[in-house]
């Protein structure tokens, strides 16, 4: 009895700050390639469902209610996939927290109301992060809030310009030393991911997490006004812009890739204005971007709705793109 109390006080409690062993780092490969096909399914019926743009091209509704019915049930297999043992107890809580995601995926996969399967779909989400916060490792243990220094910090000036994009105060978490490798390793070590990302965000969330290469150009362009001597050098920083635009829209719950990377083309501007950048170099980082666009929008993150007047389009009224 005692031992079921602590286990589910863990489930609420707050992960242990450090990051991920090689061990656990093993362990989550093992786990990532188990889940991903479940994490794929989730996340299509995520954006199948979302309020921000929904599906890319849009779907009519019976096929989207079919391919709703269709991703849920996908999702739902999770509750019979095994896994090897964790190593660690934080492990052990966050495969917890995955069975917990689980069940509720099922409830969600098994209602005969559209309405009600989106509802218990959105209301899983918060379980899916922590299931995140538990089995990356030391992702949300406290940082000191200053800019421009070398320890991983909560950069102020990054989560005032964030906070305008997500329409509510959120932090830019900037991982930077021996805390970027194991956090980032592990996060793509869950989902299974073929190379490091530049950041990851908790869909929802109220913190977002950029790697330490990004946060190094946001340091250069924001605290030492470098704007780039070279088309290389100001593409590098566009591209840091545009991470710093893109996170904050999953913080503000949009689930697709595409449509967070299309909206944060055309913010990039308004980021750089917050970070006190020039107008006419925030405005020339979103053309260069624009002109590169295929090859910054890849696979998931690019959508052909993402244009001049297309359905993603925040100002339609205007001829300005992007």
């Amino acid at each position: 009895m005692v031992a079921a109390i602590l286990a589910s006080a863990a489930l609420t409690g707050a992960p242990p700050p450090r990051v991920a062993t090689t061990a656990e780092l093993d362990w989550l490969r093992s786990f990532g390639r188990i889940t991903q096909p479940v994490f794929a399914a989730y996340g299509a019926a995520l954006n199948l469902t979302e309020r921000y743009g929904g599906p890319q091209p849009p779907l009519p509704p019976a096929r989207r209610r079919a391919a709703l019915r269709r991703d849920l049930a996908a999702a739902a297999r999770c509750a019979r996939l095994r896994y090897p043992a964790p190593p660690t107890r934080r492990l052990d809580v966050g495969l917890r927290l995955q069975h917990r995601l689980c069940r509720k995926l099922v409830a969600a996969s098994t209602t005969q109301s559209p309405s009600e399967a989106r509802r218990r779909l959105w209301a899983s989400v918060a379980t899916s992060n922590r299931v995140d916060d538990w089995l990356i490792g030391g992702v949300t243990r406290p940082l000191p809030h200053r800019g421009n220094v070398a320890a991983s910090h909560i950069d102020p000036r990054y989560s005032r310009a964030a906070s305008l994009v997500a329409h509510k105060r959120v932090t830019i978490r900037c991982w930077t030393g021996n805390d970027y490798g194991p956090i980032f390793d592990a996060m793509g070590a869950e989902y299974a991911l073929f190379r490091r990302v530049y950041a990851f965000a908790p869909l929802g969330g109220l913190s977002a997490n950029v790697g330490r290469p990004q946060c190094l150009l946001l340091d250069s362009v924001t605290y030492r006004h470098r704007y780039g001597a070279s088309d290389g050098e100001r593409f590098a920083v566009a591209t840091a812009l545009l991470t710093l635009a893109h996170e904050p829209n999953h913080l503000r719950g949009i689930s697709d890739e595409a449509v967070a990377q299309c909206y944060a083309l055309q913010l990039v501007p308004q980021v750089a204005a917050a970070l006190e950048i020039p107008a006419p170099w925030g405005r020339r980082y979103a053309d260069m971007l624009w002109r590169n666009w295929r090859r910054v929008a890849r696979g998931a993150y690019y959508t052909s709705q993402c244009r001049n007047g297309g359905p993603l389009d925040l100002r339609p009224s205007s001829a300005r793109w992007p």
